[in-house]
């Protein structure tokens, strides 16, 4: 399971990698990146949540391999990357920007819990992304998005 996630995890961070360029972005474009801030705020917290409220005995105990929870501790950090990407590109586009919010995180009392809402959290994330990959892709490489 925890193989699944991390290729999940990759899939992610390289939809975010992208550099915008400054253009005009239209009300659509707003969203959609608005929506995957959000997202990455969220991914943040859990992650650097479940990076510093369980030791590596608690993941290996829960079935998980030794460095396991380094794994966590670093998509934590990467997540921090993916934040400032997409609020640098936000801004440089006079686009309005979202602010993190608190979450509360009170069901993920151990790793396996962890694990299973970061699945939930990055199926949906990954959802995203697909379905803005060519509006994202567009944004990126041409500055501008086309329209059918």
């Amino acid at each position: 399971m925890y193989q699944k996630m991390l290729v999940q995890l990759a899939l992610v961070a390289s939809a975010v990698a992208v550099p915008l360029e400054k253009r005009a972005f239209s009300v659509n474009d707003q969203l959609v990146l608005n929506t995957a801030l959000y997202l990455e705020h969220l991914e943040y917290q859990l992650y650097n949540g479940a990076c510093n409220n369980f030791t590596d005995i608690d993941y290996f105990n829960a079935g998980y391999p030794y460095g396991f929870r380094q794994t966590i501790c670093q998509v934590g950090l990467q997540e921090v990357a993916h934040i400032s990407s997409i609020t640098t590109g936000l801004q440089q586009n006079n686009a309005p920007v979202i602010a993190a919010c608190s979450y509360n995180f009170s069901s993920v009392t151990g790793p396996t819990s962890f694990v299973n809402l970061a699945n939930l959290i990055q199926t949906v994330s990954i959802g995203l992304y697909i379905g803005a990959s060519q509006v994202v892709q567009q944004l990126a490489l041409t500055g501008r998005r086309r329209h059918h």
